[in-house]
């Protein structure tokens, strides 16, 4: 299982915030690794357990992610 917290500032644009910028997300799921000599394989699916979205940004339902690595 892992956290992964997203935090991304507002926006400034001659002095002013821009609405509808800025986030802080706070996801948590589980993550599958498999590695092999110079390889590395890995898939995540992750749901939102806390969100703080600035101005009308639509809110996260779920996210994965997946990776896969050489090495050489």
């Amino acid at each position: 299982m892992q956290f992964v917290t997203l935090i991304n500032e507002q926006d400034i644009l001659f002095k002013k915030k821009l609405k509808n910028t800025g986030q802080a997300v706070i996801f948590f799921g589980p993550l599958l690794s498999w590695t092999r000599a110079n390889f590395l394989m890995e898939g995540s699916f992750q749901v939102p357990i806390a969100q703080n979205r600035y101005g009308l940004q639509p809110l996260f339902d779920f996210r994965a992610a997946f990776t896969c690595e050489f090495k050489f």
